[in-house]
């Protein structure tokens, strides 16, 4: 049985959610949303005991108490960490720091994260509703593609005013997927097709 549980998952070279949350054995969640996710600062909330036996159940079923960490071939750079502790109710305590980058032997340990986010409820907290996604990721848009001049409309050919296409002649859905993947080569469809279009219409 546990009397607390934490788990943390850290910066990256790009905009993964960084946050922590803390559960306790009376079902408290106490969230702390640092960078790029929906809900930013403290939160606190209860889970019912249903939750508080699985999160349990999860925890002795992966054995997290004797996991064996074991890397194999290299790491790749740049990844977040997803770090975990349990604390006992006999008062052993163990943290597992899991670096992303690492490849493992198995993906129990990835699951077993998922499983504590899952139970805790931070689904709204990470990505919010998806209106609520699609606008945050419209906001930030500028920081995946500021060197894209006639996306933005900066280069007059390209410009809104002229039918060119610009963060507000692309429809939200497409900024929607390509910033999801960022996919370069996808918006530059997106792009060409508007753009291809603009000119037949001018030919007519």
């Amino acid at each position: 049985m546990f009397r607390k549980v934490t788990l943390e998952r850290t910066m990256c070279f790009g905009d993964c959610p960084v946050y922590r949350i803390e559960i306790d054995d009376t079902g408290k969640v106490i969230w702390e949303g640092k960078k790029y996710v929906a809900k930013p600062g403290r939160y606190e909330w209860t889970i019912p005991k249903e939750k508080i036996d699985e999160l349990n159940s999860a925890i002795d079923k992966f054995g997290y108490k004797n996991y064996k960490y074991n890397t194999i071939d290299g790491s790749k750079t740049d990844f977040p960490s997803v770090i975990t502790s349990v604390l006992f109710d006999n008062g052993y305590y163990r943290k597992i720091n899991h670096y992303l980058g690492d490849t493992l032997e198995d993906n129990r340990l990835t699951e077993f994260e998922n499983e504590i986010d899952r139970i805790a409820g931070t689904e709204d907290y990470i990505h919010g509703s998806s209106s609520e996604t699609m606008a945050r990721k419209a906001s930030n848009i500028f920081l995946r593609y500021p060197c894209c001049p006639y996306y933005w409309g900066i280069s007059p050919q390209f410009d809104d005013r002229q039918g060119g296409v610009s963060s507000q002649a692309i429809n939200i859905s497409d900024i929607y997927a390509v910033f999801d993947c960022n996919d370069y080569e996808g918006f530059n469809k997106v792009w060409t097709e508007r753009y291809t279009r603009r000119n037949n219409r001018e030919e007519r």
